[in-house]
C-alpha cells in the first residue's frame, strides 16, 4: 500500500475555499468539482522543475560519484516502494529502465545520474500531476512549457542544469528584463528573455482578461 506521503504545501481542506481532497475531484461529484469546472485553467510547467528536490541537498554539490551513486539508489527505493507496494522490485526496474536504459549506475557520472534524476523529479511531482488534471478537467485548459534556462541565476547551478527551473517562469512575469533599465532590482536580460517576457506576460493577462 501507498504511505501517506504528503509535501507540506498540499492543499488544506478548510472547508471553505477548499471544501473536499482534491484527489475526490476524479468522481466528477461534489462541490469541489462543481467549483473547478466552472472555470477555465491555466497551468505550466518547466522542463527542469525537478532540480528544486536535490538543490538543497549537499551531495549535489559534492560533485563526487559515489555520493550521487548513493543519492540515487535512495531516491529511486523510495519512488519504487511508494508505487509499486509489493511489486516494488518490478517497479524499480522499469523506472530505471526508463531514466537511465541499460547503463549500470556504476558507469555513469555523478552529473548524468544527477541530471536524469532532475527529469525523474520532474515528470513524478509536476509533469504527471498537470497530466493527469488536465485529462480529468472538463473545461478548457491552456498549458505552456518553458525550456530555457535563464542567463540570471541568483546563486550558484551546476553546468548540467540546462534547462528552466522551478518557478523561473515567473521572473518574466514579475522581474520582466523589459524593465531592467527602470530598476538595479531587476536582472539584466538577453533580448531572447525579453521576447519570452512580452510572450509570458500577453499569455497571461490574456487569460485573465478573456479566460
Amino acid at each position: 500500500m501507498r504511505s501517506n506521503r504528503r509535501a507540506i504545501w498540499s492543499p488544506v481542506v478548510d472547508g471553505e475555499f477548499i471544501t473536499e481532497p482534491p484527489v475526490k475531484l476524479d468522481e466528477a461529484t461534489g462541490p469541489g468539482y462543481e467549483m473547478l469546472t466552472s472555470v477555465d485553467l491555466m497551468m505550466g510547467i518547466n522542463s527542469h522543475e525537478g532540480y528544486m528536490i536535490l538543490r538543497t541537498d549537499p551531495r549535489i554539490s559534492s560533485g563526487n560519484q559515489s555520493s550521487a551513486v548513493a543519492f540515487v539508489e535512495e531516491l529511486m527505493q523510495t519512488t519504487s516502494n511508494y508505487y509499486g507496494g509489493d511489486l516494488s522490485n518490478d517497479m524499480y526496474e522499469a523506472i530505471w529502465y526508463a531514466y537511465f536504459g541499460l547503463k549500470a549506475i556504476d558507469d555513469m557520472s555523478a552529473d548524468e545520474l544527477f541530471e536524469k534524476v532532475v527529469h525523474l523529479g520532474t515528470d513524478e511531482a509536476f509533469l504527471l500531476p498537470l497530466d493527469h488534471l488536465t485529462h480529468a478537467y472538463g473545461q478548457n485548459c491552456f498549458l505552456y512549457h518553458l525550456t530555457h534556462a535563464p542567463s540570471y541565476k541568483a546563486g550558484t547551478v551546476p553546468s548540467w542544469m540546462t534547462g528552466a527551473d522551478h518557478t523561473d517562469d515567473l521572473q518574466y512575469l514579475f522581474y520582466s528584463p523589459i524593465l531592467q533599465d527602470l530598476s538595479p532590482l531587476i536582472p539584466k536580460g538577453t533580448e531572447l528573455e525579453k521576447n519570452i517576457s512580452e510572450n509570458m506576460i500577453t499569455y497571461w493577462t490574456n487569460f485573465a482578461k478573456t479566460g
